[in-house]
């Protein structure tokens, strides 16, 4: 900046903006929500999670430098994606025709200092030294009078300002040489973008022989498998009957096997591998598996790993000739509870990543769950573990500050870094040398946003780089709490790996300020206390915290609280269900944990010392869900689903202190939620059924007296719940129509929908929506991409 003086101050260019001239401010760099910073300052092997070296800081001076010149960033794109493809093509703007002033030996070495390869970049910080003192020399004073005009479209203060910037690199540049990458511990290896389309692509593998990727894409809002080259082709679709979940490649690289949904129907398919067409086998899957991945086909034998709704995964071995199922991890005794689950490439052997005493390690066994053994032991979180060779492990890690892929020897136990990137990264499939790994690459930008219904206008509320989830809001509308993602995430969760923060939510400045480390953060109506969990060394049970924000007074209510339902599988990330409820008053809270038959409702008086005291016992083995109060705070309703699968409806009635059971039965394949009161007389019911990539939901309005009327039924929802504005008598969901996600109401009179935003992109999804008592809302916007990266090994081929 220039201040009042003359004198030239530089900030952080990673936020800045040109304000002296609306063409230059490039605002279609990103879209709403997206805020500018590092990645457009990024060198190319930064972006590509290549091991770095000083030429990476010299691409980011000039982009420095051709910015304070052109008034615009080096490379085109009208999103962030688009603008780091153009930088990784090296297809630099000219700056000759942008800033036809500048002199050619600034033009060269700007030039230079941007060149995609960092072999083509000067070789030494000594060469960049002399050449941009002699430029600097050019742009002194003395060749540049205070009197002169400045060139058209560049302002006088842009070229002082570089002339300073030239001197001062060269000043600091020139006094060191660049350090050698020789002794770096990361794993060598090319990594290449190999798809970044809009649309989501996932569950990459590679053909046996190294020379085919495959991918599972959401294009054209299908869930198909495309082939590439690797060496570049065209993407081709493989025809196969259904939605593709999961795909595998057959030893001899001649098939695909395929799991494929038809319905509420899943099958393992193979069709050829190339076109596909009609499969040679067909062997249905257990309608209640929630989920199943393929993980290794070896002779006859296809692995899969699966869901089936407990808290450890499954391993099934599927027979091809005679398509019979055969559960492996059945005949594991005593066998620790893990995520994920891989089998070596000679059959014998797995590798499982678990939770044991609090560490998140990779262990390993024999197929049949002998010999188990801890292949790591240490605080860093290891997960998806992928065999790459039978001595060879990639895996995805903490222990480098964020979330990388490393690789690990058996034989040595040498753990060494694969990638290095801000993004969530998984391995997904590798040639059977491991010479070529694919992977995913997942970015994930939430915000806060409010909308106000009428006008229509959205006003962004933060734009941390970290992301920001789930919002809670005062019943004055003007402070909120949220919670906001962990530099260095401990558990791998970014939804759990949190802060909890309270800001002001009216239409001034916003103010935040972090309360703790925490999640799922509920305010009080009246913005004094402020309820949130905590992560326990159990991971099923939850600390459960309040504070008071006036006198920051803390107290610990339970350590055994129940973890409420999230939607994480997909984005949004958001809950569907609710265990904590606060009174009207904010002087009581209600909440869930684990008694010692089943789950219990406590309750809290925060005006007094006493410990929470019991409510509710539930029979054994069912569990309490969805804690609403009702609008005038006389009563607060909750669903228990017993162990038989029977669910009931229950209102406690808070001034006669007992409960009325208004409703009881089994619900249909699918799952019951209660997300709030339509008044104080009745309640509102969704019945959820997920139906293809989305979920169907009927949603009904249930009396105190027992009588049930239906609101309406949406076909497309996001997520299986919705969020209650008794006030105004609207339900908010999302729905994804088209490919893309956007809100609705639906009207609880009469069930007729309206959008209320107006997305057209892929990978923006929104949650957490909170009414702000006038007609706003509180909700995230996510925008986030999937994309599909390899490593290659080696020479190349040409």
């Amino acid at each position: 900046m220039v201040t009042p003086h003359g004198h030239i101050k530089l900030l952080d260019f990673g936020i800045a903006r040109v304000n002296t001239d609306a063409g230059l401010t490039q605002s279609g760099l990103t879209l709403p929500g997206d805020i500018p910073g590092t990645p457009q300052y990024m060198a190319p092997e930064q972006a590509l999670g290549r091991p770095l070296d000083g030429r990476a800081d010299l691409f980011a001076l000039g982009v420095v430098l051709f910015r304070c010149l052109a008034g615009r960033l080096p490379f085109d794109g009208q999103t962030r994606d688009e603008y780091i493809q153009q930088m990784l093509a090296g297809r630099v703007q000219p700056l000759a025709e942008l800033a036809p002033s500048t002199p050619p030996p600034v033009r060269d070495i700007v030039h230079a200092c941007l060149r995609a390869d960092p072999q083509d970049r000067p070789e030494s910080a000594l060469v960049v030294a002399d050449t941009l003192s002699r430029a600097a020399e050019g742009l002194s004073t003395a060749t540049l009078p205070v009197s002169a005009a400045p060139a058209a479209g560049l302002p006088r203060w842009a070229l002082q300002l570089a002339g300073l910037l030239l001197l001062a690199g060269a000043l600091a540049l020139g006094a060191y040489k660049w350090p050698s990458s020789e002794g770096d511990s990361s794993v060598g290896g090319t990594l290449v973008p190999a798809v970044t389309w809009p649309s989501a692509e996932f569950d990459a593998r590679i053909s046996p022989d190294g020379a085919w990727l495959s991918f599972i894409s959401d294009r054209d809002n299908q869930s198909r498998i495309f082939m590439q080259a690797i060496e570049g082709a065209d993407s081709v679709p493989v025809t196969v009957q259904g939605a593709v979940l999961s795909h595998l490649w057959s030893p001899d690289g001649r098939e695909l096997a395929a799991v494929v949904r038809q319905g509420d129907d899943k099958f393992v398919m193979i069709v050829p591998a190339f076109f596909g067409g009609s499969p040679r086998v067909s062997a249905p899957l257990d309608r209640e598996l929630n989920q199943a991945y393929l993980r290794r086909w070896i002779g006859n034998a296809i692995y899969l790993e699966v869901d089936r709704g407990k808290p450890t995964q499954s391993l099934i071995r599927l027979d091809v000739p005679s398509g019979k199922l055969e559960d492996i991890s059945a005949q594991w005794m005593n066998g620790p509870i893990f995520r994920s689950v891989d089998v070596s490439p000679g059959g014998t052997r797995i590798v499982m990543d678990a939770n044991v005493g609090g560490q998140s390690d990779l262990w390993t066994s024999h197929l049949d769950g002998s010999n188990r053994e801890r292949l790591t032991s240490d605080a860093s979180v290891d997960r998806e573990p992928l065999w790459t060779s039978e001595d060879t492990i990639v895996f995805r890690s903490n222990r480098g500050g964020q979330l990388d892929l490393w690789q690990l020897s058996i034989s040595t136990g040498r753990a060494t870094q694969l990638t290095s990137s801000q993004m969530v990264e998984q391995a997904t499939g590798a040639s059977s040398d491991g010479a070529v790994i694919a992977f995913e690459q997942t970015s994930s930008v939430p915000s806060l946003f409010s909308l106000d219904l009428s006008s229509g206008a959205t006003r962004q509320l933060t734009g941390d780089a970290l992301g920001d989830f789930w919002p809670s809001i005062a019943g004055n509308g003007q402070q909120m709490a949220f919670q906001r993602a962990q530099p260095t995430p401990g558990e791998g969760f970014q939804f759990f790996d949190a802060r909890v923060l309270v800001a002001s939510a009216g239409s001034g400045p916003m103010r935040t300020q972090v309360i703790d480390d925490g999640f799922a953060a509920r305010l009080s109506a009246d913005g004094t206390w402020l309820a949130y969990f905590q992560r326990t060394a159990i991971a099923q049970e939850l600390r459960v915290r309040v504070k008071n924000l006036s006198t920051a007074e803390g107290r610990i209510l339970s350590e055994r609280g129940v973890l409420p339902s999230v939607s994480a599988i997909s984005p949004p990330i958001d809950w569907v269900d609710q265990t904590l409820a606060w009174s009207r008053t904010g002087a009581r809270l209600y909440f869930v944990v684990y008694g010692a038959q089943g789950h219990e409702i406590r309750v809290a008086d925060l005006a007094g010392r006493e410990e929470p005291s019991l409510l509710v016992a539930a029979p054994a083995g069912a569990r309490i869900r969805d804690l609403r109060m009702s609008p005038s705070g006389n009563a607060f309703a909750y669903l228990v689903r017993n162990s038989d699968g029977v669910e009931e409806v229950y209102v406690w009635d808070l001034a006669a202190v007992r409960p009325l059971r208004v409703a009881s039965g089994k619900t249909p394949r699918g799952a019951l939620s209660l997300p709030g009161w339509s008044s104080d007389t009745a309640i509102v019911l969704i019945h959820s059924s997920q139906r293809g990539g989305s979920y169907h939901l009927d949603v009904s309005e249930l009396g105190l007296d027992g009588r049930r009327r239906t609101v309406g039924q949406v076909q497309d929802g996001v997520i299986p719940n919705a969020k209650v504005d008794h006030q105004r008598g609207r339900l908010f969901l999302s729905r994804s129509t088209e490919g893309a996600q956007n809100l609705f109401t639906m009207s609880l009179a009469d069930g007729s929908m309206r959008q209320v935003t107006a997305n057209e992109s892929p990978g923006i999804s929104f949650a957490g929506v909170q009414p702000m008592g006038d007609d706003s809302i509180l909700f995230a916007r996510d925008e986030r991409k999937r994309d599909v990266w390899l490593v290659q090994r080696g020479p190349r081929k040409p």
